[in-house]
C-alpha cells in the first residue's frame, strides 16, 4: 500500500465523517427550530 492510498482512505474517512457532522447539523437545527417555541 503506497503512501498515497493511505492518504486517500484518510481524506475518504474524513469526507464521510465531515458529511455525518453536516447532518447531524442539519437535524439539530431542525429540532431547535421546532421546539422554538419552547425555548423562548
Amino acid at each position: 500500500m503506497s503512501n498515497r492510498d493511505k492518504n486517500f482512505g484518510l481524506l475518504d474517512e474524513l469526507d464521510h465523517r465531515m458529511n455525518r457532522i453536516q447532518n447531524l447539523c442539519g437535524e439539530m437545527q431542525e429540532l431547535a427550530f421546532r421546539n422554538e417555541s419552547y425555548l423562548y
